[in-house]
């Protein structure tokens, strides 16, 4: 037997709060209107937060959930029993909590798309946009399939990048702690040699000597400065308009990259809600919510109103938009003039998904070279300092 905890209506209308115990959902349900109460939400109860409840509900959870939500409704299972199925089978407990909750709210006449914007607040936008489109079109199933659809794909790019960058950051990491090692044991065992002698010491020399000695003797001050800057690059990053999103925008390597990879989500999110009966305007709105880049939306945005104004799609984003892809106005305007843009805007995802994948392969494959010859890079500059004042000391030895 489980405990539940219940709100419910009795015959006057009053609210009655209160616990019962029973074998599952359903059977609590059941005693609840054989009591003559209307239940308005039954909850299990749970005894205090274990380690497993407090886990934090990764992008991965979160994307299996939203599959497995859209497989249900396509399946014509209703949505209530849907939550109930994620709510007594996620092996999340968080997860399982949260879907209850959603269960409740759905019970008590609120939307779905507000549920999953209310206890889902880390899911990328355009899910519950596209929950919000199902619900307006009657699709909801199909609406979710094209979301979960796109955020496997943003998840499959985010785990091969932080597969590639696995070994860079491993090198990084022990040639920090070798560089370290170096400053505080080795080079400071040359600086008395040098501050004894006489000898010329090459500027280099004295640079990294010098710095060895202050590092020596401030270490702590070293760390705890290092630590802030990461800080305020952090908070900078976040206050910043569009976050990383709008540095990679002034960033030539990064630059183009960013623009397939936006260019694949923004098609196949347009497509997607086209597809599912949505109109042209809404269908713009809710792919141009999914774009990060801040001036990329704010071109969007600016084709979207002359869109609005009787201008055709690929007409408004070549205006608004110089730099936009030729190749996709091309296929804007060709879906547009077919009556076919839906099928052609997840042509054009597919595309750009395609190459997105190769350029993500590309960049990664750059970052294992860039670390070992950064830190190659700064033990040479160590030791052939070391070797030039060593050097220098045996020049004027008798």
């Amino acid at each position: 037997m489980v405990n539940f905890k219940y709100s419910a209506l009795d015959s006057l209308g009053q609210n009655v709060n209160g616990q019962l115990e029973a074998r599952d959902e359903n059977s609590a349900f059941s005693t609840l209107i054989g009591r003559g109460l209307s239940p308005i939400s039954v909850q299990a109860r749970t005894e205090g937060l274990g380690l497993s409840r407090l886990k934090r509900i990764r992008p991965k959870d979160l994307a299996m959930m939203t599959r497995q939500i859209a497989v249900l409704l396509s399946a014509g299972i209703s949505l209530t029993e849907t939550m109930s199925s994620l709510a007594n089978g996620a092996s999340h407990p968080a997860l399982a909590e949260r879907a209850g909750r959603v269960r409740a709210s759905l019970r008590a006449g609120e939307r779905f798309s507000a549920c999953l914007l209310r206890e889902f607040p880390t899911l990328p936008p355009y899910v519950p946009q596209m929950a919000e489109l199902g619900e307006a079109t009657g699709r909801l199933g199909p609406a979710l399939m094209e979301a979960a659809d796109q955020f496997d794909y943003d998840q499959e790019i985010a785990s091969e990048v932080r597969s590639a960058l696995t070994y860079p950051l491993f090198l990084l990491c022990a040639g920090s702690v070798i560089v370290s090692i170096m400053f505080v044991f080795v080079v400071p065992r040359f600086a008395d040699l040098v501050s004894q002698s006489n000898a010329s010491v090459p500027t280099i020399s004295k640079w990294v000597i010098g710095f060895s000695m202050w590092f020596s003797t401030h270490w702590l001050l070293a760390i705890i400065g290092a630590a802030m800057l990461g800080g305020l690059f952090y908070w900078g990053v976040r206050s910043m308009k569009g976050g990383l999103a709008g540095i990679a925008e002034h960033i030539p390597i990064i630059k183009k990259y960013q623009a397939v990879s936006t260019l694949a989500r923004w098609c196949r999110i347009l497509g997607g809600a086209l597809q599912q009966g949505s109109g042209i305007m809404p269908a713009l709105e809710l792919a141009e919510r999914g774009v990060n880049a801040p001036q990329l939306r704010a071109g969007l945005a600016a084709a979207r109103t002359s869109v609005r104004g009787g201008e055709g799609l690929d007409e408004a984003i070549a205006r608004n938009i110089p730099g936009f892809d030729s190749v996709a106005i091309d296929m804007i305007r060709t879906g547009r003039t077919s009556g076919q843009l839906a099928d052609m805007m997840l042509f054009a995802a597919e595309i750009y998904r395609r190459e997105t994948q190769e350029r993500t392969k590309k960049l990664t494959a750059l970052v294992e070279p860039l670390a070992i010859v950064s830190i190659s890079l700064i033990v040479g500059t160590i030791v052939i300092s070391i070797v030039l004042a060593m050097t220098s000391l045996y020049e004027i030895a008798p």
